[in-house]
This record gives structure tokens, sequence and C-alpha cells, in this order.
């Protein structure tokens, strides 16, 4: 039984059909977004939810939208208590604190999707990469993994991560803003090579799941990304303005192989993945 059939006769009808019966489900912890009408229910919901998914020990329910230079929401705890968690799909394990760092079980079978792409050997750049679910994959399959995040937090989990999931010798973390990367890169070994990359050579792929609104920061990648490299890149945008950002990319240098919606995040609002090729 689903947890919002288990509210009829406990909450009133038109309460209850404005609580979305979907929630996001991290490690042992459920992600709600419940209407002001049901916080003074908000402990019966909590109650209901536990009992339909065993697993889940907390409930948080969202306050605000993804806010600051971190992504992070602000959380109220309506049921056990921690935001820290170990989520896990596909094999592996990541250790994540949602107060500090965006994190979102959602993308569980996107990340698997992109991780499948990377051939071993390959140099690969993921930036804006939070606790690693996107760089971990890709390490695992036999890619040189740069993973870059401004996060300092964010950045300390995923170094546990790379620990947790055993990718030690094939990742490297840096702290740093990916609209610096360049300087960044520069800063690593104190001087950029010939061919752009301060890592010797320029990327065979770059995994980007970039935040709302940083589709400028693809002419960066660009710059270091190989002729005919792969960028896949994750933007924002109503479905009627997919075709104004494949004329974008093919204004910075890339053909768009393929596309497709992985979740609505607001009404109307879509993440779509881009898979592009360099020109």
């Amino acid at each position: 039984m689903d947890f919002k059939s288990r509210l009829k006769g406990v909450i009133p009808d038109g309460v209850l059909d404005e609580i979305p019966g979907r929630f996001d489900a991290i490690g042992d912890i459920a992600v709600l977004s419940l209407p002001v009408s049901a916080k003074t229910y908000s402990g019966s919901v909590a109650e209901a939810l536990c009992c339909s998914r065993k697993s889940i020990r907390t409930v948080l329910n969202k306050r605000s939208l993804l806010s600051g230079d971190f992504r992070t929401f602000d959380f109220d705890v309506i049921y056990g208590g921690g935001t820290e968690t170990v989520h896990r799909e596909y094999g592996f394990s990541y250790k994540v604190d949602l107060k500090d760092s965006f994190f979102t079980g959602k993308l569980s079978s996107e990340r698997m999707r992109v991780a499948s792409l990377v051939e071993a050997g390959e140099s690969v750049f993921v930036p804006f990469a939070g606790v690693g679910p996107f760089a971990v994959p890709a390490a695992k399959r036999g890619g040189n993994v740069i993973a870059m995040e401004l996060n300092r937090k964010a950045c300390g989990y995923m170094r546990e991560n790379m620990n947790l999931n055993s990718v030690c010798g094939s990742m490297d973390v840096i702290c740093g803003d990916v609209c610096c990367c360049g300087s960044l890169f520069g800063s690593v070994t104190g001087s950029l090579s010939d061919s752009g990359s301060s890592f010797g050579c320029l990327f065979d792929r770059i995994i980007a799941p970039a935040p709302y609104g940083m589709d400028d920061v693809i002419p960066v990648l660009s710059g270091i990304l190989k002729k005919d490299g792969h960028l896949h890149f994750y933007s924002f945008r109503p479905e009627n303005q997919v075709g104004d950002f494949i004329d974008y990319a093919k204004g910075c240098g890339f053909i768009v192989e393929g596309y497709s919606a992985c979740g609505n995040v607001a009404p109307g609002i879509l993440r779509w993945v881009f898979d592009m090729r360099k020109l």
C-alpha cells in the first residue's frame, strides 16, 4: 500500500489531494515537498511513508528551492533525525549529508547510462561533481577521471566515496570553480600544456551535470575537450526550447548526437541530457 492510501480518513481529502505521491529516496532518507496546507499533518504523513517503505528511517520536508552556490535545500526534519546517509545504487555507495550537498536518487539510471559509454583508458572530466555519483562509475569503468566541485564539504564526501567504491587509483578531486577551470588546472601542475590542459592532454569525455542556468559554461568546457571528444551536458528548459539549445551548441562547435528528458524539476521545466560531439 502506498503512503497516500494509508492517509485516507486521517487527512482531509482536499489536503491529501495536494500532497505529491512521489518522493526522493536517498539512502534511508525520504525527501518530500509538502504543501503549506499539509504542515499540520506532517507527522502523520511521515509515519505513513515509513510504514509503506520499511527502509526509510528519516523524513525531510523541503522548505525552499535549491539556493546558493552549492545548490542545497533547507529542510525540516519531520521524522527521525540527521541528514547524513549512505545511498546505494547499482552496486555503488555514496555517503552524503543532504544539508550540505546536492544529491538526488532520481538520476540513478541516467548515471549508469552515461557511465556505460566510458571506455577504459579515456580521460574523463566531471565538473559540478557533487559527492561523485557521476564520477565514481566512470572511474570504475576504467576512465581516468578528474572531478571538480566548488563545495568543499561535498569534495570531502567525494573523497570518502572514492574509498568506499575502490576507485582511488583512477580518480582525482579538485575543489574549485568550473568557470575558472583553465587557471585551476594550471595551478595543479604550474602551467598549461601546449594542448590546453595541465594534465598533458585534452579530455576524451566530459560529463557535466550542470546546475540551472549554466549553459554558458559550454565554451569553457570545449576548450579542454579533444576534437571528436564527447560532452554529456545536462540543462533545464521547457521542451519547446530544446531546438534553441541545439542551435547554441552548434555555435559552440558541437553536434548534438542525441538528447532525452531525465525528469521534471518544475511545472513545464524538464532536465535534459544532450550527448554531443566536438567538431
